[in-house]
């Protein structure tokens, strides 16, 4: 960190293109396929998921789950190892490129957000056990005390970009936050669904959630409130918000009970209107929280949760939308994330006085994360047996 006044934020790159190239009329014709939206967005989606398969295969006998697998591949196709060629990478993943397959892949968050909230079970809220209420809470409020009173502390050592943002609490809210769809994925797939230790993990990893989801959205509204320049506006805001959360609870869950109930036959999935009108809602309610200033991930959530699981929302969503769409883009927005990670920065830091905050933040970074690891771990209480030794099933018991 060169100084106090110093910025972080990278410049921003301005990709000129023509934005009617879309469909390319062939190499033979003197085109460049790679130029054209529509070519290089299937090569681009072809490379992941062509990665991605083959790392999974090597890695799963390891123990590693997909996100992981997604996550390296990602970081395979960035700057830290093929993106070192600016060639190679000027031409597969352009600033111009980059923009279309970023945008795919949040429609498939969206859906797949959406898809585990209507399969999640709040009901196991009503009656946790100690064990995984203590794990919960722990994972979630202890890195939060820890991380923001140190990051404040530290405020007059950062660049000045970063003062007035809301980047720090963001930061401290992610680091308590335990993506429950992300434990009940790999769980699934390292078949410990109805073990001991997947019983705790998904129950402290809901309560998690649930507690970090919270505390986003009165993160997310006080930065709104701070930013106000009058009351006009902070009434604005929470109106918004408060009409969001009216409209999902009193007439978005009745309209789905209606069609789960009324539309649907018993044991039949939902027909094709009902199904589209419900990936209608889940796309809508993300533009409704981000438009009024809100992370477009609330939407989704909420909406989801308030749906009635099982049969027939649930089990529609599963084999007509997470055995394709999802399956195909979310490995792709993983890929991304990977993608942005820049392994050769870290060897410009050094050992000299001025790079100690970094060292510190990276320290506060690795303790949080082992400590509610060590955290849970100490509470499990599971034996190697049980931990180890999964009963196979179909869906995992926080599942709707």
């Amino acid at each position: 960190m060169a100084g106090a006044n110093a910025s972080t934020v990278k410049p921003v790159v301005a990709a000129c293109y023509d934005n009617n190239l879309v469909n390319s009329q062939g190499m033979f014709l003197g085109d460049e396929p790679l130029r054209f939206a529509l070519p290089l967005l299937l090569v681009q989606v072809s490379i992941i998921l062509t990665l991605s398969a083959a790392a999974h295969h090597v890695l799963r006998r390891l123990g590693q789950c997909r996100f992981v697998t997604h996550m390296l591949v990602g970081i395979f196709l960035g700057p830290s190892v093929l993106g070192r060629n600016p060639h190679l990478r000027t031409a597969l993943f352009s600033e111009r490129g980059t923009y279309i397959l970023e945008s795919v892949s949040l429609v498939a968050l969206i859906l797949f957000l959406f898809s585990m909230a209507v399969k999640t079970d709040l009901t196991l809220l009503r009656r946790p056990t100690a064990r995984a209420l203590a794990v919960g809470l722990a994972g979630s409020l202890v890195p939060l005390a820890v991380t923001l009173p140190v990051f404040h502390a530290l405020s007059p050592s950062l660049p000045a970009d970063l003062r007035g943002s809301s980047l720090i609490t963001e930061l401290a809210v992610r680091l308590s936050l335990s993506s429950f769809p992300v434990v009940a994925d790999a769980l699934a797939e390292l078949d410990l669904l109805n073990s001991e230790l997947g019983r705790v993990a998904l129950n402290a990893s809901l309560i998690t959630d649930v507690t970090s989801w919270f505390l986003r959205a009165c993160f997310a509204a006080a930065f709104l409130v701070t930013q106000a320049k009058s009351p006009l506006f902070t009434a604005k805001v929470l109106a918004s918000f408060a009409a969001f959360v009216l409209f999902v609870f009193f007439v978005a869950r009745p309209a789905g009970r209606y069609i789960a109930r009324k539309r649907t036959p018993p044991g039949d999935l939902l027909s094709e209107g009902s199904f589209v009108l419900v990936v209608i809602s889940a796309l809508l309610s993300a533009l409704v929280t981000d438009v009024i200033g809100f992370k477009f991930m609330i939407g989704p959530m909420m909406l989801g949760l308030a749906l009635p699981g099982g049969m027939p929302i649930g089990a529609t969503l599963t084999e007509r939308l997470d055995s394709f769409f999802i399956a195909l883009f979310l490995p792709v927005y993983m890929a991304l994330a990977g993608y942005r990670t820049d392994l050769a920065e870290l060897g410009m830091i050094g050992v000299s006085a001025e790079h100690e905050e970094k060292f510190c933040a990276l320290e506060l970074f690795v303790w949080s994360c082992s400590w509610r690891c060590a955290w849970r771990a100490r509470w499990w209480g599971a034996s190697r047996r049980g931990s180890s030794s999964p009963c196979r099933s179909g869906r995992p018991p926080c599942w709707r």
